[in-house]
């Protein structure tokens, strides 16, 4: 018998946690305050006690029916959240106390059937329509098929129930009036006090909840909870924060102004506005604290106070009418006050009890260690950050010590060349020697076969030191081999055998609460556990990291075909047999030095030159249109031989004297953007996170980006339990636009690359040709360029 008290008692204390009932005064002390409003405008000012009971019932059935259905849809956000409090994050029933999820789901439903019995038959008709709606929103809040929190109309939708048509329903409950006059279209809010009503607390709620999802926005984002607070961040949400509570007490006082309210009013409700700007400071305040509580409590302190103003506005005028003191005492005043007193208590207790804060020292840090999955650059860059900064990494990749770096030529945009600069990649005589500075891009309409001897059809000079001016950098050439060795060349010996795990192939991630395990199978073929807090993918276009974090929406994530094959290679002009072709590029250095030319032809687009200074090393590339990528008899490093069909000499020529184990033939292909780059506690990078065309040269400096921003953001907020979260969304936040920018504008140029009909081709050429340089210049400059330097110099204070 006592284990069975017990166990109800604790199915009592779990339900009571679960239905949230604190989060119901505001609900009630709205719909006490519009009926109040309504019988005080009444020529019978009568308490109907019973029908004031079944009403705040409907109300209070509304708002468990929104509270238990939030706690079954919103399960996964909730078990993410570290730093949920009584009103944010959930009640932690479901994920906490292993409350089941069904019998959670079926008191939801249950509520509004409870709800839609009271309205039909203990409600006037008069308030149908309106308690439907209320049902529905309610419902909808996060169940499907709307899940408007989801979505993020939930600030909005809470807003509309809970003031607009929560007060309607109080106020017409009473006077049993249709919410639309006969002869009219719309509801009348301008009579009876219902613009008070309404409006400013329909925006100061507005506020509160913008507040109420900041307080989650990590945790929502993780679990595909889209909000406003995810889309916009913490700066945007706290200027719009401010912006609420101007426009709420900017209509209060035009109210008073046009005479719609009372100079008492007036004073009631304007004096809860210092304590609505202080906390649009506090949001806005370069210092706000990580954990947020403090602001969400006081902004629950907050929003119901107009409406309290209102309520003791009214009381005012009903002493004045009654003329006696006793009414407060009277039943018709004291029913009225139930649902405002749990509110005046909570307020008061807040003061004389104030919640204890989180002691730092018992706080776990979030990132202890990180697993980097892939060697390429992106993941050196990342590896090179986190030892700066002194967090333990592992680094897994699938090639052998012993093989050699491949890769052809790439471009280095001046972010990426102060990144790694900054990371101790600062050797004078590398990028001076070792890179090529592009100065000017010249393009030319391709010549035809046999027709090399022809003077360039220029269509356009583009000055690529005003597009870079100010960064002090240049914009470079760089072979990919010397670039992966001088990285490398940051890292000690020692540091490589501890750290670094080689022939190693990544068979699964496995994620919990408490960090990651990397499942991979050795050259041996035995298979091993890595442990770490936090994984880092950066293993390229086809990420084993990727579909992990793209499992729910794999379908959707696909490789996408550009529509052209690359054939590329690096040229050995160290090699005499090559001398004669190396001459050929000194000819065209000295004509047109420091530049690099693009050749625009039918289907087909290419480029050649130097990528160092010391004229070592040649490129190459030459781009085909084709319907179908290239997957039958051919591999990635071929002999060209009989694919050469239709190339220009220089072209041709470059092709057979490359060694074919520099040479490289692939299909171009990418991703459509999106920015699902996280999971709970793995984060993509470059190709990984992003893989785009790479008609703009970002592919290896969006890599050295992403790995310097989220080693750094890691770092940052190491210290909090959830600081990984943070860091990841801070990351996507930061870096998506630039990204998406670069992706949608070299698939663009890929597209236009590939026309093959004579009048698209003189539509390009008279594009290319007639269009003024400065706006190609400024649309260069402010897709590509990036500044790193708040980063670099946080990583130097974090060091």
């Amino acid at each position: 018998d006592t284990a069975g008290k017990m166990g109800i008692k604790r199915e009592i204390s779990l339900l009571l946690k679960l239905s949230r009932l604190r989060m119901t005064i505001f609900s009630a002390v709205t719909y006490s305050t519009a009926y109040t409003l309504s019988l005080h405008r009444s020529s019978d000012q009568t308490l109907d006690v019973s029908n004031f009971l079944w009403g705040w019932s409907f109300v209070l059935l509304c708002q468990l029916n929104a509270h238990f259905l939030g706690e079954y849809y919103d399960f996964r956000a909730d078990a993410i959240n570290k730093h949920g409090s009584v009103f944010t994050g959930g009640s932690r029933v479901l994920t906490r106390e292993g409350y089941s999820r069904n019998r959670c789901w079926t008191l939801g439903w249950g509520c509004c059937i409870a709800a839609l019995i009271i309205l039909f038959t203990r409600n006037s008709s008069a308030v149908h329509l309106l308690g439907l709606a209320m049902l529905f929103c309610s419902s909808q809040y996060s169940a499907p098929p709307f899940k408007f929190n989801h979505h993020a109309l939930g600030e909005i939708n809470a807003a509309i129930v809970m003031n607009v048509l929560l007060p309607f329903y109080g106020f017409h409950l009473h006077s049993k009036t249709p919410i639309i006059p006969e002869g009219s279209w719309f509801p009348s809010i301008a009579q009876d006090g219902m613009m008070m009503l309404i409006i400013p607390p329909a925006i100061l709620k507005f506020a509160l909840f913008l507040v109420l999802n900041l307080a989650d926005k990590k945790s929502d984002w993780i679990a595909d909870k889209i909000t406003l607070a995810v889309i916009y961040g913490d700066a945007t949400i706290a200027k719009l924060h401010l912006i609420c509570i101007t426009c709420a007490y900017l209509w209060t006082v035009t109210s008073f102004l046009m005479g719609d309210s009372s100079i008492i009013l007036l004073a009631l409700v304007l004096m809860s506005a210092p304590m609505g700007f202080r906390i649009s400071q506090q949001l806005l305040s370069p210092n706000r604290p990580y954990t947020i509580t403090p602001i969400v409590q006081a902004s629950l302190k907050h929003a119901p106070l107009p409406l309290i103003a209102i309520f003791a506005h009214c009381f005012l005028q009903e002493l004045e009418s009654r003329g006696a003191i006793r009414h407060f005492f009277s039943l018709s005043f004291q029913v009225r006050c139930l649902p405002i007193y749990p509110y005046l208590y909570t307020l008061i207790m807040s003061y004389v009890y104030p919640p204890p804060r989180p002691s730092p020292a018992s706080v776990a840090p979030s990132c202890n260690k990180v697993i980097i999955i892939g060697g390429g650059i992106g993941g050196l860059v990342a590896a090179l950050t986190l030892k700066k900064l002194g967090i333990e990494y592992t680094l897994l990749e699938r090639k052998t010590s012993e093989m050699e770096d491949d890769g052809a030529d790439l471009a280095m945009w001046p972010a990426s060349i102060k990144i790694l600069k900054s990371l101790g990649v600062s050797d004078a005589n590398f990028w001076k020697s070792d890179s090529y500075p592009v100065r000017r891009v010249r393009m030319v309409n391709l010549p035809s076969q046999n027709a090399s001897n022809q003077p360039d059809d220029v269509l356009k000079h583009v000055n690529m030191d005003k597009v870079v001016d100010g960064t002090g950098e240049s914009f470079r050439l760089i072979g990919r081999k010397p670039l992966l060795s001088q990285i490398r060349n940051a890292f000690t010996k020692e540091e490589i055998q501890s750290n670094w795990r080689f022939s190693t192939q990544v068979l699964e991630i496995k994620e919990s609460g408490d960090g990651v395990t990397v499942i991979a199978k050795s050259e041996s073929g035995q298979e091993i556990m890595y442990s770490g807090d936090v994984v880092i993918g950066a293993d390229g276009i086809n990420s084993i990291s990727r579909k992990l974090v793209n499992a729910t929406n794999a379908s959707s994530d696909q490789i996408r075909y550009s529509g052209e094959i690359v054939y590329r290679g690096v040229v050995d002009f160290v090699d005499k047999s090559n001398s004669s072709l190396k001459q050929k590029f000194e000819d065209h250095e000295k004509k047109h030095p420091e530049s690099m030319t693009l050749q625009y032809g039918n289907g087909m687009r290419a480029s050649c030159g130097f990528i160092d200074a010391d004229h070592k090393l040649g490129f190459w590339w030459i781009k085909l249109k084709r319907s179908e990528p290239m997957t039958e008899g051919i591999s990635r490093r071929t002999s060209f031989q009989g694919s050469m069909e239709g190339w220009p000499d220089i072209f041709r020529e470059l092709a057979d004297r490359t060694d074919p184990s520099l040479t490289y033939v692939h299909p171009i292909q990418d991703r459509i953007p999106q920015n699902r780059w996280c999971s709970e506690r793995s984060v993509l990078i470059g190709d990984a996170a992003h893989p785009v065309t790479p008609n703009m040269g970002q592919g290896a400096n969006m890599a050295i980006e992403d790995a310097f921003v989220i080693s750094i953001l890691l770092k940052r907020y190491q210290k909090y339990p959830d600081g990984h979260q943070e860091a990841f969304w801070t990351y996507v936040f930061e870096r998506s636009r630039h990204v998406l920018g670069i992706a949608q504008d070299s698939y663009q140029q890929s597209k236009m690359g590939q026309w093959t009909h004579p009048m698209m081709i003189s539509i390009r050429t008279a594009l290319l040709r007639y269009i003024p340089v400065s706006i190609l210049e400024k649309k260069l400059r402010k897709t590509n360029l990036w500044d790193p330097s708040p980063y670099i110099q946080e990583m130097r204070q974090l060091s």
